[in-house]
């Protein structure tokens, strides 16, 4: 017989054997996880750093400032990021006048300093008891925009706080004293005396001065950081005559712009109220340009494979094309083209298009001259045409040859036809309409699907009632969906009391009724209520500026501008994130961009404005 004390000794050295496996177990694991995850992170940081982008500065880093005070003329000095004129100081603290002729830069203030002056805007001032004492402890903090510090200074109580007070924020003073690092070793200014400076602001210094028509305050909500009357006063304070507030689909800066503009009796200026709005054009079809032909007609389904996204910087690798008509296919057209430029990994591991595919095979301008011949003047069917199309317009007009044919989009077709699908993918729609398996991003296997996919939407069409394209036009404008359809930036501007009101319409109307991800207005609203209204076409985002980028016909190019009352052109440092992603090749693509928005101007009578897109004042705000 067992007895209990030596059954329990069992199971505890059985227990700990158990717990010790456990834990071995547990450790070897860790261990393997920890290398798993280490390996892992060193492949994204591999890959990150592979793929990390070009970065583009326009202003210099926060820490590259002058480490010296530069004076600048008598008396005027640059200290960090800002400039500080001392003439005529007042003495605002201190028994004794001190001379501010060889100020330090805020960010070479440290210890053992027994003497120094500095210079700054105000960004807090406070006073606060001190245990055990009569006197309060009044802590001021000044700026330069590159660095700051506080100021340290004791004073009788019934004095401390209202000083504090009257040391308000953005007011700009020249302190002298020691530099003391308290108990944190953050080194502050044990002050002796302050003085009342002036802060010299950027000038403008254009003979003729200009009117910001595009300009963003904080309540661009994320977007922008100046408040609406810092804006206001600094256009008044340069010079300038009007000043556009055109904050992101909301007008809640008029008010304060308003009442700034109201106080400036010495700088007069008028605020011009606008907004940048998210346009959707709800007149949008899936035809452009003329055409006559029904369903029953021959028609060209097509598809290219290029090296890049861009049409302005890559090149076509294939064309896939099916002669069609009533279903059937009557005739393929397939053909290989040498880009003339290397294939990029990505593009290749996509399409399966290998630079040795591709050597040695017909230019370009041969493959598209063949694919012309082969589509005559039939109507163009493509899957996000307008980028298929821009490609073959390119070629064939640095070719001269000719590109009349109109042409279907069946992503907007589809978006008509196929309401219930949230995503128009060639795949997705193969899946819908159970089309099988097809070798996707290959030119003339997507031809083949995409002329399959077409006649499935043409039979819900024609049990519509719906047997031509002109009907499908027709139908698709007075269907169309605002909250489905793409957003443009366009600029809205309110030249008097009527424009007003109906720019207030529009805005309810965006957050009452069209309200998707962005407040929308749509283009047929717009119309019925663009009395009193300017229009003009915005940055890159914008609708014209976007059809460019794209390559589209100068045909649709022109029918775009058109709706606008003027055309926007920005600096060249505002899109070059363009580089970046591929969409220009470089400075002089983006400089290309604003000479035909300007030749567009010129040849359609329209003015032609420079705009900043500003989301803040000064350089050192950028960051």
């Amino acid at each position: 017989m067992i007895r209990q004390s030596d059954e329990y000794a069992r199971y505890q050295n059985e227990y700990l054997e158990r717990q010790a496996a456990f834990l071995r177990q547990t450790q070897e694991k860790a261990i393997e996880f920890a290398k798993k995850a280490q390996e892992e992170r060193e492949q994204q940081e591999a890959k990150a750093q592979a793929e990390a982008p070009v970065q583009y500065t326009r202003v210099a880093s926060l820490f590259d400032a002058d480490e010296e005070v530069v004076e600048k003329e008598g008396g005027v000095f640059q200290s960090g990021r800002m400039t500080f004129d001392t003439n005529g100081a007042e003495i605002l603290y201190g028994e004794d006048d001190f001379d501010v002729s060889d100020p330090t830069p805020l960010r070479m203030i440290k210890s053992n300093m027994r003497s120094a002056t500095v210079l700054g805007k105000i960004f807090k001032s406070e006073a606060a008891e001190i245990r055990n004492s009569d006197n309060m402890s009044v802590t001021i903090g000044i700026t330069d925009n590159d660095s700051s510090v506080f100021l340290k200074l004791q004073m009788p109580a019934a004095e401390a706080e209202p000083f504090a007070k009257s040391m308000k924020s953005g007011m700009c003073i020249a302190a002298v004293g020691s530099v003391r690092a308290d108990k944190f070793g953050e080194y502050n200014v044990s002050v002796k005396g302050i003085k009342k400076i002036k802060w010299v602001i950027r000038k403008d210094n254009a003979e003729v001065k200009r009117v910001e028509l595009h300009c963003h305050t904080n309540l661009s909500s994320m977007d922008a950081i100046a408040p609406p009357a810092d804006i206001v006063k600094r256009a008044a304070a340069w010079g300038h005559k009007a000043i556009a507030i055109t904050d992101h689909g909301n007008v809640q800066g008029f008010p304060t712009a308003m009442l700034a503009a109201e106080g400036m009796k010495e700088d007069p200026i008028k605020v011009i109220y606008g907004i940048e709005a998210y346009f959707v054009d709800d007149t949008r079809r899936a035809v452009f340009g003329h055409t006559d032909s029904d369903f029953d007609d021959e028609f060209i389904v097509f598809d290219i494979e290029t090296t890049g996204l861009s049409v302005h910087n890559c090149a076509i690798t294939e064309i896939g094309a099916v002669k069609v008509k009533q279903g059937e296919i009557i005739e393929e057209f397939n053909m290989m083209t040498d880009p003339g430029q290397p294939i990029p990994e990505n593009i290749v591991e996509l399409t399966g298009i290998t630079q040795e595919m591709v050597d040695g095979q017909p230019d370009n301008e041969t493959a598209v001259r063949e694919f012309l011949k082969f589509a005559g003047n039939r109507l163009l069917i493509a899957h996000n045409a307008d980028f298929d199309t821009s490609f073959i317009r390119k070629v064939a007009g640095e070719h001269g040859m000719e590109f009349p044919n109109s042409y279907l989009d069946t992503v907007s077709m589809s978006r008509y036809v196929n309401p219930e699908l949230k995503k128009h993918k060639l795949d997705i729609l193969c899946d819908y309409f159970d089309l099988g398996e097809f070798n996707h991003h290959r030119a003339s296997d997507d031809a083949i699907m995409l002329s399959a996919i077409f006649y499935k939407m043409v039979e819900k069409l024609k049990d519509e009632g719906i047997t031509d394209f002109n009907h499908l036009s027709e139908t698709m404008s007075a269907n169309a969906d605002p909250l489905k359809l793409r957003t443009y930036h366009q600029i809205i501007l309110a030249k008097n009391q009527t424009g007003l009101k109906n720019l207030y319409k529009l805005i309810s109307d965006s957050y009452l009724t069209y309200y998707r991800r962005y407040p929308r207005i749509p283009k047929t609203r717009l119309t019925e209520l663009r009395e009193g209204l300017i229009i003009g076409s915005a940055c890159e985002a914008g609708e014209l500026f976007a059809a460019i980028v794209d390559g589209k016909s100068d045909a649709e190019i022109e029918e775009i501008a058109s709706f606008y009352d003027y055309f926007e052109i920005q600096p060249i440092a505002n899109n070059e994130f363009m580089i970046e992603n591929g969409k220009a090749a470089d400075h002089e693509a983006l400089r290309e961009y604003n000479r035909k928005i300007v030749a567009l101007g010129e040849k359609l009578g329209k003015p032609v404005c420079a705009t900043c897109d500003s989301h803040y004042m000064d350089p050192e705000d950028e960051i």
